[in-house]
């Protein structure tokens, strides 16, 4: 399975941007895309597989935090997002992956919201968090269970196609 995950930073002010996207740079990693323009860092990953991506992204969220902590500028973050894209060699796979994640409920103490769509064979899924640190934890928990649904499917087969519903004659009496 294909997957994708761009994360957008939006921080108070541009200077704030520039300045953390500058310490991504110094750190040189270069296993991501980022892109900075007016207060808003966009880093892009892109992987063959859920493990993969599972494995990556947690390390650039840590960098983009660590990064907005130690900026010298004030760095204080606006809104932080992320969009992950996984996609399936049949539509079924996507709608059993969207249905399976979204059953589970954000903590009530969360300011972080997940939203979830197919778009043909792709389940795309959105999170949107106040700040980095709760975008981190909200994105690492949904990565775990993507990884879990995604290793499940893989352990017993495709999924076979929906049920139809025949309806049966009236009975006669």
């Amino acid at each position: 399975m294909d997957c994708s995950m761009c994360i957008k930073v939006i921080f108070t002010s541009a200077d704030a941007a520039q300045s953390v996207q500058q310490r991504l740079e110094e750190r040189g990693d270069r296993e991501h895309v980022t892109h900075c323009e007016d207060s808003q860092i966009t880093v892009s990953l892109h992987c063959p597989s859920v493990l993969q991506l599972k494995c990556a992204a947690p390390s650039v969220l840590d960098e983009l935090l660590t990064v907005s902590r130690e900026s010298s500028t004030d760095a204080a973050v606006s809104s932080a997002t992320c969009n992950c894209s996984v996609q399936c060699t049949v539509a079924r796979e996507a709608y059993i992956i969207c249905n399976s994640l979204q059953v589970d409920r954000e903590p009530k103490r969360s300011k972080t919201r997940k939203l979830y769509s197919l778009r043909d064979q792709t389940c795309v899924i959105d999170v949107v968090a106040p700040d980095v640190r709760e975008l981190r934890t909200a994105t690492n928990s949904l990565l775990d269970l993507l990884h879990l649904t995604v290793d499940t499917i893989a352990r017993f087969g495709p999924p076979r196609p929906a049920p139809k519903r025949v309806c049966s004659p009236p009975l006669e009496t």
